[in-house]
C-alpha cells in the first residue's frame, strides 16, 4: 500500500505543480520570498475567483428566477441535480465498456505486472481523479449559491454583504462533495466489476445502457411533468430522493445535518463497494484498456489539444478497423462527403461542445433584453462560431501536400472546404434564436434574414484569418494556425455593420422590408469580401 500510494502521490504533485507553475511559482526554489510570493498569489487567486463568482451570480440570478419565480432555490437544486444525472449516466455507459482506471506506460510495468493488492491501487488511484472531476461541479454550486445570494439581498449587495455569498456558496459545495464522491466511487466500482472476467461481459454494457435510459426516462417525464416547479408530488421526483435530498439542504431548502448525513452515507456505501469490487482487479485489462489516456489527459492538461484529437481519433479507430462501406463522391463534393465520413467515424461528444457554445452564444442574443447586451453575445456568437467551423479546414490544411495536389481550383476548394460547417453554423442559430423567439421584438425577428450572410462573412474571415498564418514549412510539419483577435474582430465588424445599419434606418423612419433589404445586400457584398480575400490568401501561402 504504502508504495503504491508513493507512486501515486508523485503524479498528484505533478498535476497541482502544473497549476502552480501558471501563477510563476517554482516549488524546487525554497527561499522564503518565494513562499511569501505563492501565499500573495493564492490571496490574490482567491479574491479574482470571488469577484467572476459574483459577476457569474447576476445572470445565475436572472436565469434561476426565468425557470421558478416563486422558489428560485428549487430551480437550483433541479440545475444540479441534472448535472449530477448527466454526468452520471455518461460515465455509466463509459465505465461499462472501458476501465476507470488510467494508468502510464511505466505504472503498466511498475505496478500491474507486480503481485500487488489490488485494492491499494483502486483506493490510491481513486481519489486524484474524484478531485478533478469534482472541480467543474464545485463551481456550479458555488455559482448557484452566489445566485441565491444575490437574489435573497435583491441585488443590492454591499461589501457587509460578503460573507453571505461565501456562507451560501461553501454551504452547496460542501453538502455536493460527500454525494459526489459516493456516487463516483459506486461507478467506479462497477467498472472494477467489470475488469474481475478476463472477456467482456456483454451483458453489462446493455444493463447499463438499459439503466441510463430509465434514468433520463425519469428525468424528461418528472421535467414534462413539474419543470421547475415544486408544486406538484412526482413518482420520480420519490425515486430520486437520496440524490436529490442533500442537493435540496445544499440550497437551505432542508436542514444541512440531514443533507450532510446522506452524503456521507453515499461516500461511505461507495468507497465500501469500490473496495470489495477492486479486490479481484485485472490490472493488465486496465492497462491495455487505458493505453494512451493518460497521455491524452496530460495533453489536455497543457493545453495540447490537437495533440489530444490526434491520440482519441487513433484510440478511436485504432487498428483493423474494415474501410468505409460509405458511397463516394468525387469533384467538388469530395472534400464535403470527405468531412462528413470523418464526422461520423471520429464522433465524440466533446466535439458537440463548440457548436454547443455557438447554440448558447444565439440564445443570449434572444433572451438578453436590449442591444448593447445582444452586441456584445453577438461578438462572443462569431468567436465561438469562428472556432466552430475552422477544425476541419484546419485538419485538411495540415495534409498540405495532398490537398494542394487535389485537381480543385482554389477558389471552389474555399467552398468545399466550407459550406457544411456555414450550413451547420446557420441552423444551430436559427434553432436557437426561435427557442427565445418570444423576447424578440418585430425587428430582432426580422434580423433572422439575416442569418445566412452574416454566417457566411464569419466563416470566410476566420478561413482567411488561418490562410494569411499559413506557411508550407508549418503545414509539412502538421502546424496550422488557428483564428487569432485579428480574425474574431474582422468578424465582428463584418456582422455589426449590416445588423447596425437595419437598427438605424428603421430608428430613422424607413420600412422594415426595405432597411432590411438593404442590410441583407451589405451582409452579401461583405461575405463576397470575405470570401475573395480568403481565396487570395489560400493562393499566396508560401
Amino acid at each position: 500500500m504504502r508504495a503504491v500510494w508513493m507512486v501515486r502521490a508523485r503524479q498528484m504533485e505533478g498535476r497541482f505543480a502544473f497549476w502552480l507553475t501558471l501563477i510563476g511559482y517554482n516549488r524546487r526554489d525554497k527561499s522564503l520570498s518565494h513562499r511569501l510570493y505563492l501565499v500573495y498569489a493564492l490571496v490574490f487567486m482567491s479574491f479574482w475567483v470571488f469577484a467572476v463568482f459574483t459577476l457569474l451570480a447576476g445572470s445565475g440570478a436572472n436565469l434561476l428566477k426565468a425557470l421558478n419565480p416563486l422558489d428560485p432555490a428549487f430551480a437550483a437544486e433541479r440545475l444540479s441535480f441534472l448535472a449530477v444525472i448527466l454526468r452520471g449516466s455518461y460515465l455509466l455507459v463509459k465505465f461499462s465498456r472501458r476501465s476507470p482506471f488510467i494508468f502510464t506506460e511505466d505504472d503498466a510495468y511498475l505496478i500491474c505486472q507486480t503481485p500487488i493488492d489490488r485494492r491499494a491501487v483502486a483506493v490510491s488511484w481513486f481519489p486524484a481523479d474524484w478531485l478533478e472531476s469534482a472541480l467543474p461541479f464545485m463551481a456550479i454550486m458555488v455559482t448557484l449559491g452566489f445566485s441565491l445570494a444575490e437574489i435573497g439581498l435583491h441585488g443590492q449587495a454591499t461589501v457587509l454583504d460578503i460573507p453571505a455569498y461565501v456562507m451560501m456558496g461553501l454551504r452547496a459545495m460542501i453538502l455536493f462533495l460527500p454525494l459526489h464522491l459516493g456516487i463516483l466511487a459506486l461507478l467506479w466500482a462497477i467498472g472494477a466489476f467489470r475488469l474481475h472476467l478476463d472477456e467482456d461481459p456483454t451483458w453489462l454494457r446493455w444493463a447499463a445502457l438499459l439503466a441510463v435510459i430509465i434514468l433520463l426516462g425519469g428525468v424528461l417525464l418528472s421535467l414534462v411533468e413539474n419543470g421547475f416547479n415544486n408544486h406538484l408530488a412526482s413518482f420520480w421526483q420519490v425515486i430520486y430522493m437520496p440524490i436529490s435530498f442533500p442537493l435540496t439542504a445544499a440550497f437551505g431548502q432542508a436542514h444541512w445535518l440531514p443533507g450532510l448525513g446522506l452524503g456521507v452515507l453515499w461516500s461511505v456505501i461507495g468507497l465500501v463497494a469500490l473496495w470489495f469490487t477492486s479486490r479481484d482487479l485485472n490490472l493488465s485489462r486496465a492497462a491495455q484498456e487505458g493505453r494512451g489516456q493518460a497521455a491524452k489527459q496530460q495533453a489536455l492538461r497543457t493545453g495540447a489539444f490537437e495533440q489530444a484529437n490526434a491520440i482519441a481519433q487513433k484510440d478511436r479507430l485504432g487498428i483493423g478497423h474494415a474501410s468505409s462501406r460509405l458511397r463516394g463522391y468525387g469533384g467538388d463534393w469530395s472534400l464535403p462527403w470527405k468531412d462528413v465520413v470523418q464526422a461520423g467515424r471520429d464522433f465524440r461528444l466533446v466535439g458537440i461542445l463548440p457548436w454547443f457554445f455557438v447554440f448558447l452564444a444565439a440564445l443570449g442574443i434572444a433572451l438578453l433584453p436590449g442591444w448593447a447586451p445582444r452586441a456584445l453575445m453577438t461578438a462572443i456568437w462569431c468567436i465561438a462560431v469562428g472556432q466552430a467551423v475552422t477544425y476541419r479546414l484546419r485538419n485538411d490544411l495540415t495534409r498540405w501536400s495532398i490537398l494542394r495536389q487535389l485537381p480543385i481550383p482554389p477558389d471552389r476548394l474555399v467552398i468545399s472546404d466550407l459550406i457544411l460547417p456555414w450550413m451547420l453554423r446557420m441552423l444551430v442559430t436559427w434553432l436557437a434564436l426561435a427557442s427565445g423567439i418570444g423576447h424578440l421584438e418585430p425587428l430582432g425577428v426580422a434580423l433572422w434574414v439575416l442569418v445566412p450572410p452574416a454566417s457566411a462573412s464569419v466563416v470566410a474571415l476566420a478561413a482567411y484569418d488561418i490562410f494569411r498564418q499559413c506557411q508550407v514549412s508549418a503545414l509539412m510539419a502538421g502546424s496550422a494556425g488557428e483564428v487569432s483577435a485579428r480574425g474574431a474582430l474582422l468578424a465582428i465588424v463584418a456582422v455589426m455593420i449590416p445588423f447596425g445599419l437595419v437598427a438605424w434606418l428603421d430608428g430613422q423612419g424607413l420600412l422594415l422590408p426595405f432597411s432590411l433589404l438593404l442590410g441583407f445586400a451589405a451582409s452579401i457584398g461583405l461575405a463576397m469580401i470575405g470570401y475573395l480575400v480568403a481565396v487570395s490568401a489560400m493562393e499566396n501561402i508560401e
